[in-house]
């Protein structure tokens, strides 16, 4: 396998998203005379994202803010993304 690629994703007892880690593996072989690769790869990278998402919710349990926090590495410390705030009209 030259690469892979790994999303794990954790929900709320709401339905919506509260962690996101992304994972990206690469892997490079050489070739020998006859094109032929090696048995073993001759480079290896990983890149590695996590995301938190904290949310407000209203009375009737919607999200009415939305916090992400974000990382590169696991020894970072989580660093604000974004912030949405939606408004939600209600018909009774």
């Amino acid at each position: 396998m030259l690469g892979e690629d790994r999303t794990t994703t954790a929900y709320n007892d709401h339905g919506d998203q509260t962690e996101k880690v992304f994972e990206h593996h690469a892997r490079e072989y050489s070739l020998d005379g006859e094109g032929r690769p090696s048995d073993a790869p001759t480079t290896e990278s990983v890149d590695w994202s996590e995301a938190r998402f904290r949310y407000d919710y209203d009375t009737h349990g919607n999200w009415v803010m939305q916090t992400v926090e974000s990382r590169g590495e696991t020894d970072q410390d989580f660093t604000l993304s974004s912030v949405e705030h939606r408004t939600l009209g209600y018909f009774e």
